[in-house]
């Protein structure tokens, strides 16, 4: 049956806000600052992690940050909020896909077409719902954090937030959490917690160039950076692509020389600069990243596999051996 949803206007903003949190479901039990990560660390990479870093409350919502770890371009915090009164409020913790008969009063209708609308009026238990929309970032800036919420079995819920700098951070810089809170039309906005991070680890690095002359199937790779921490790593791959109009251009697969896959995260990528390599015509100079597992050794051969975006089409591989930088 094809479905559509409508809700309360009480609880249209909280709907929103889940929609916006991608893989927001209920949750078991709590978990930790790399449980929910897109790539593994190393052993032992806990160390680097802060941890009670504040608290803020007003009369219905205590904030708390749990935990916060800095990474080469990345920073992410675990943000608890608690209901400070569970039997009277609860926080709107569901996607609307998945919001369940049992806890939320839902009202179905079906039209001629065979849609499903579901409105929900509020919860069964009558509890008073609250609406939130967390903020994660650096003093002054403007990022875009990326968030994760989870309801817990305790009525909080757990956000992880993670956001990519644009600037350098130091052990200086002041990053904040809060959070805007909606109950019966009326928004409040909890007060900042500000910490900073120290740097606790070094960030490592090699260099690879092709060991031929790096060429596939509409794909010339001219050399690749890799970095990491015990967190993670990340791959920086300079190349340059000529594009087709069917597709949205290419990713990358990596393998160490024996052909042993690196998991991969989240990557993103930007025009070369003018004059630093020589681009084929009709290319495209590219400098695309992406963050990988962490590793605790650089292979001395690195793998590249090219691949069209959103197609199974393989382009070729490319073998990089490694140089003293």
């Amino acid at each position: 049956m094809k479905r559509r949803y409508r809700i309360s206007t009480l609880l249209a903003a909280a709907v929103l806000l889940t929609l916006a949190f991608a893989g927001a479901a209920l949750a078991t039990g709590g978990f930790g600052i790399f449980d929910r990560a897109d790539v593994p660390p190393l052993k032992g990479a806990e160390a680097l992690v802060e941890t009670g870093l504040g608290r803020t409350a007003n009369d219905l919502v205590r904030l708390t940050v749990e935990e916060a770890v800095r990474d080469e371009g990345e920073i992410t915090a675990l943000i608890r909020l608690t209901p400070l009164d569970p039997e009277r409020y609860a926080l709107f913790n569901d996607t609307l896909e998945d919001a369940p008969d049992g806890v939320y009063d839902i009202e179905k209708t079906v039209d001629a077409n065979g849609y499903e609308t579901r409105t929900i009026k509020g919860r069964v238990d009558g509890k008073t719902v609250i609406d939130y929309w967390p903020s994660f970032d650096m003093e002054g800036k403007t990022s875009g954090a990326s968030l994760d919420a989870i309801s817990q079995p305790d009525g909080s819920v757990l956000i992880r937030a993670t956001i990519e700098p644009e600037d350098d951070v130091t052990d200086d810089t002041v990053f904040y959490a809060l959070a805007t809170l909606t109950v019966n039309g009326e928004q409040t906005r909890l007060e900042a917690v500000r910490f900073t991070l120290a740097q606790k680890e070094e960030t490592r690095s090699a260099s690879y160039v092709p060991v031929d002359n790096g060429e596939v199937e509409r794909v010339k790779v001219y050399g690749v950076k890799l970095e990491s921490t015990s967190v993670s790593a990340i791959a920086h791959v300079s190349y340059a692509y000529l594009p087709k109009k069917t597709d949205m251009g290419v990713s990358f697969h990596y393998m160490n020389g024996s052909g042993i896959l690196y998991e991969v995260g989240s990557g993103g990528g930007e025009a070369l600069p003018d004059g630093e390599y020589e681009i084929p015509q009709g290319y495209e100079g590219m400098m695309y990243s992406d963050r990988l597992q962490a590793m605790a050794e650089f292979p001395d051969e690195l793998i590249l596999e090219a691949k069209v975006i959103g197609e199974d089409t393989i382009l070729g591989r490319v073998t990089l051996k490694r140089v003293d930088e």
